[in-house]
């Protein structure tokens, strides 16, 4: 039972049974149980510290077996449980009573950042009025949600998406919190070079400035000035503040403004054998390509992580997920080698378990010896997605190896929704039809490892 139902036997080991278990006599003198099957279970190891359970017993007038069935039914299935915005009102009401978010999560045996994202979610009337038209909004998203109430515009855009398309909503909701992530960075490092006596010039090369990495020291000293920290001295020293392209963080790229008025020469400007070829249309969109593509391929990792993670926490394997363990074993790929060197960390992360440590019982280890076939397929199931999912990154929409392959059509095949830019691994086309936002045709600057700055995250 423990794992069958763990937020149930979490209760029942904190307050013991509550509830009363429906009972009716039995013709050997004792009792059968009606109505809570599980928490007499639940209860049967716990009974040191809780030797008695409450119990209502009632007379049974249905002598046909299947009563019992229809009754379990009326009793398990026909309940409905509490909405999102029913939770989030309890986790607030019991805080007004002086609890803090950790009793609160003491007392209904749930982890306190699921009660901090109810009372997060609660603080905002955005989401109220989102939860009257979609409670089936979860705790989580409604939380997510409400970092986004200040942005109109996202905000409904947001919602747009929960309307229109609800499966596409993680990804977006990746999108915009990747997107908001990178202003904060951009916006901490400015700040901090500012601070440090460096002017900064935005996202976009001013006319008359140009990166250091395009320019010789003078027409006499034919060096790059590769190193920021050797042109500090000069008055036009700056930089731009953009995004990495290739690690999808900020970063500074340093340039100096009015670069000829103080004497430096543009690389491309002198005629020699190294010269770069002239920076067509045709590769301006394989650039902007690969931007747009990297960028929405990191905003639909967060939300597959998310997915697997749903994907692991089902009671009974997928179909044929024997078969995709037997192939992935036999394989025996770089990708399992790797996972078993860094000790199976991601499937750790995935299944909610802590993380291995030298010395101690692997996490793995300990939940296989309480499983049963079910969920021993699912541990093994799980050390094999991560072991794909951790080999995956922004190279992998563009040039996936076999076994990465496998791994997406097995996921589309489970039910997982993939982005455009995950079906690229097994379907080169499926970007045809998407736009670019951030005009990208332009001359870049002898670069491909930045970005300007976007307005919005979405690609078409």
């Amino acid at each position: 039972m423990e794992v069958e139902n763990p937020a149930l036997c979490a209760s029942i080991r904190a307050h013991g049974v509550r509830v009363p278990i429906i009972v009716n006599p039995a013709e050997d003198g004792g009792y059968r149980v009606r109505d809570g099957h599980c928490r007499t279970l639940i209860a049967i190891p716990l009974v040191d510290r809780y030797p008695v359970v409450p119990a209502i017993v009632t007379g049974s007038e249905d002598e046909e077996q299947w009563a019992w069935l229809r009754d379990q039914w009326v009793a398990n299935e026909v309940r409905s449980g509490y909405t999102t915005a029913d939770t989030i009102r309890i986790f607030e009401q019991m805080t007004l009573f002086g609890l803090s978010p950790q009793d609160v999560a003491t007392e209904l045996s749930v982890d306190v950042a699921t009660v901090e994202a109810g009372l997060t979610a609660r603080r905002s009337t955005a989401v109220a009025r989102t939860l009257k038209d979609f409670p089936q909004l979860s705790l989580a998203h409604a939380a997510e949600l409400a970092a986004f109430e200040d942005d109109e515009q996202v905000y409904q855009a947001l919602v747009t998406t929960l309307a229109d398309d609800p499966e596409a909503f993680d990804h977006e909701l990746a999108e915009w919190q990747q997107e908001y992530r990178l202003r904060e960075e951009r916006e901490e490092l400015s700040r901090t070079l500012r601070e440090s006596g460096v002017a900064v010039v935005g996202d976009v090369l001013p006319v008359g400035t140009q990166r250091l990495d395009r320019l010789y020291r003078s027409d006499k000293n034919r060096t790059r000035m590769d190193d920021p920290a050797a042109h500090a001295s000069c008055p036009g020293h700056a930089a731009m503040v953009t995004t990495d392209n290739a690690e999808g963080a900020a970063t500074a790229v340093y340039v100096c403004r009015e670069w000829a008025k103080h004497g430096h020469v543009d690389v491309w400007s002198v005629r020699s054998s190294a010269a770069p070829e002239p920076w067509t249309g045709e590769k301006s969109a394989a650039r902007a390509r690969v931007v747009r593509n990297n960028k929405a391929w990191r905003a639909a990792e967060t939300a597959r992580h998310k997915k697997l993670r749903e994907l692991l926490a089902r009671r009974t394997p997928p179909r044929l997920a024997g078969q995709f363990i037997a192939h992935s074993l036999v394989a025996g790929g770089q990708e399992l080698r790797r996972a078993m060197e860094r000790r199976h960390r991601l499937a750790c992360t995935l299944l909610g378990l802590k993380e291995p440590q030298y010395g101690k019982p692997h996490p793995l280890a300990d939940r296989l010896r309480k499983a049963n076939a079910n969920q021993a397929t699912m541990i093994s199931l799980a050390v094999l997605l991560a072991a794909f999912e951790a080999s995956t990154g922004t190279e992998t929409w563009r040039s996936p190896t076999e076994e990465q392959k496998r791994y997406f059509a097995a996921l589309a095949d489970w039910g997982v929704r993939l982005h455009w830019v995950e079906r690229l691994v097994n379907d080169p086309a499926a970007d045809a039809r998407v736009g670019v936002e951030v005009d990208l045709t332009a001359d870049p600057g002898g670069s491909t490892d930045t970005e300007p700055a976007p307005q919005s995250p979405r690609a078409g």
